[in-house]
């Protein structure tokens, strides 16, 4: 346990049989009387309040019991002649956002709900984000994945043997197994975004080998097959991100750094024309100013995007993007900004926000959040918080998680963790919850969707997807049922 909880950092208690009131002395904080000194007279001032989101410690096995276990319970106490006694009944412990299973072979995993445990006892997985099924592939130096409006997933890979670009479509099946459907290859390439501007084709934006930016467009097919459309070049880039623009005019829009070094937006639409022919179309396009690094993300309320940037200094700008309806028109919208960062970020919208998740100075994780008016424009800075190290960072929102949030991160260690954030919509109350790791890799890529699944009464349930270049090399993928609801 942190000291900052409970200030007793020895390894045992002495003996947990001596007793304050209803708790063992060793792990009472007892209120100082006056004249007395903290610490020193072995009492403290306040006792320590903790919140939401903060770590409080870990389960583990002193040798005494038959596993690593935790005992639970909220209880109020009043104090009596500098003891502690128990005030009224147990107050029932609503847990959110986690997983529940009975310890039986036919129990399965729930989602808690703001659900109580009553019976005993009971296994709890304490992160919003339960693997369930992996697939992997050949060797890959980058990878991509999207969720297109059918719930079947598409990746895409540069391959590690000749550096050629793959589309992979995959079906979830049940809760165990990916079933690999199809895949069609394309030409050499550096880096790969994927988007669906129209239901069932996706838009493939690369970064080829001589830096110049490529659309290509596929249909997928029923039996997830891929037909190549169309395709388009643009000019020469040294960054890249897209992303899908919702609502009755789904648009694709990348965010880019150009050959200038200024951020450029584009909008992109598939169309289908009256002799069948389908082509990318080029709408409209947007600069503003130089940028060593490039986010971008749909709106929630408003039809645009919000685009996170490194400026020139190597601080932060969040910056809305209103979009007219026939997609011929960007306006820029009042901006946010904070301190200087590192050159990994990424952001996703609230419900009447905008976070943005950033490498600090430091290299630690910072998410950052802002309201944001109806018209698109910020109007204030309204919370952050702090993790550990990151070298990688992609910010999602989930279907069914209303304003709440997905990091999936590289950390310190070179492994991947998904961690969940709770926030309102405007980005108040900003608090972390738990997190799940897999092995260690990187170029890291997610997308999150809500998929039906009645294997266990569950209904639709929001899933993520992520995929990496393993420690070996290899590409992996994993899917992630995930409880981000608010109670």
């Amino acid at each position: 346990m942190p000291a900052n909880i409970c200030p007793n950092a020895a390894e045992f208690m002495t003996d947990a049989r001596v007793r304050s009131g209803i708790f063992p002395t060793e792990s009472y904080l007892r209120l100082c009387r006056g004249g007395e000194t903290p610490q020193a007279d072995d009492c403290v001032r306040q006792r320590p309040r903790v919140k939401q989101g903060d770590f409080i410690g870990r389960a583990g096995n002193s040798g005494a019991s038959s596993g690593p276990h935790l005992h639970i319970h909220t209880q109020k106490v009043r104090e009596q002649g500098g003891l502690l006694r128990k005030s009224g009944s147990n107050i029932p412990t609503d847990l959110n956002f986690g997983w529940l299973k009975h310890r039986t072979d036919s129990s399965v995993w729930k989602p808690f709900r703001n659900d109580a445990i009553r019976n005993n006892p009971v296994l709890v997985h304490a992160s919003p984000f339960l693997p369930r099924m992996e697939a992997d592939a050949g060797g890959v130096t980058r990878t991509a994945t999207h969720f297109i409006r059918s719930n079947r997933l598409v990746t895409a890979t540069i391959a590690a043997s000749n550096d050629r670009l793959k589309l992979i479509s995959w079906d979830l099946v049940g809760l165990s197994s990916f079933n690999r459907r199809s895949d069609i290859e394309a030409g050499p390439a550096k880096e790969v975004y994927l988007s669906e501007p129209a239901p069932n084709y996706i838009l493939a934006a690369v970064r080829q080998e001589d830096d110049k930016l490529k659309m290509i467009a596929y249909r997928v097919g029923v039996a997830g097959n891929f037909t190549r459309m169309d395709s388009v070049e643009a000019g020469r880039i040294s960054a890249l991100d897209m992303t899908t623009i919702s609502g009755l005019n789904p648009r694709a829009v990348t965010a880019l750094r150009d050959g200038s070094g200024n951020l450029k937006l584009i909008a992109w639409d598939i169309l289908t024309g009256s002799d069948g022919q389908v082509s990318i179309v080029r709408l409209s396009e947007a600069s503003d100013g130089a940028v060593s690094a490039v986010s971008v993300s749909r709106a929630k309320h408003f039809n645009g995007v919000y685009t996170g940037v490194r400026d020139e200094t190597g601080e932060l700008r969040v910056t809305p993007w209103t979009l007219s309806s026939n997609g011929q028109n960007f306006t820029r919208r009042a901006a946010g900004t904070a301190g200087e960062i590192g050159p990994v970020l990424d952001v996703a919208p609230l419900g009447s926000g905008v976070a943005a998740a950033v490498a600090d100075s430091d290299g630690n994780l910072r998410l950052i959040t802002w309201s944001v008016s109806g018209a698109g424009d910020i109007t204030a800075r309204r919370a952050e918080s702090v993790a550990g190290q990151v070298s990688e960072i992609t910010l999602l929102p989930t279907s069914h998680g209303k304003s709440n949030l997905a990091s999936v991160v590289r950390g310190g260690d070179g492994r991947l963790y998904v961690i969940g954030w709770r926030t309102n919509d405007n980005g108040q109350r900003l608090r972390r919850l738990g997190s799940s790791r897999a092995g260690a890799g990187m170029f890291i890529s997610a997308d999150s969707a809500s998929h039906l699944n009645n294997h266990d009464g569950g209904g639709n349930r929001d899933w993520i997807a992520t995929a990496m270049r393993d420690d070996a090399g290899d590409f992996q993928l994993i899917a992630w049922d995930t409880n981000l609801i608010s109670p």
